[in-house]
C-alpha cells in the first residue's frame, strides 16, 4: 500500500493558525469525505512519550489534536475517540484557557 501524506507549516501553534494548516493539508489529500464513510469510527493518536509541556517536542500539541478533532466531526464519520486518556484531560484544560 502506498501512504501519501500532506504537512504544512505553522508559523505558531494559536489554535486559528493551527486549524488552517489542518484544514489544508487534509484538502491537499482530497478532503476527509474521500476516504470516511457515514459511520466510520475514528481513532486520532496523538504522540505522548512523555509527561512533559508540548513546547518540549515530546508530545502533540494540544491544538492540532483539537483542530483535527473538529475536522473529523465535521465529517460523515461516526464516533471519535482520542486514543489516549491523559489528552483527554489536556485538551480540556487547552479548551478551557482559550474561553
Amino acid at each position: 500500500m502506498k501512504y501519501r501524506v500532506s504537512s504544512v507549516r505553522c508559523r505558531d501553534y494559536s489554535l486559528p493558525v493551527v486549524r488552517a494548516a489542518v484544514a489544508e493539508s487534509i484538502a491537499r489529500r482530497g478532503g476527509l469525505k474521500s476516504f470516511l464513510s457515514p459511520g466510520d469510527r475514528v481513532l486520532i493518536k496523538p504522540n505522548l512519550l512523555a509527561a512533559a509541556p508540548p513546547g518540549h517536542v515530546v508530545t502533540t500539541r494540544p491544538s492540532v489534536v483539537q483542530a483535527v478533532v473538529e475536522e473529523v466531526h465535521a465529517c460523515p464519520a461516526g464516533a471519535v475517540e482520542i486514543g489516549v486518556p491523559l489528552l483527554r484531560r489536556i485538551l480540556h484544560a487547552h479548551a478551557q484557557r482559550l474561553r
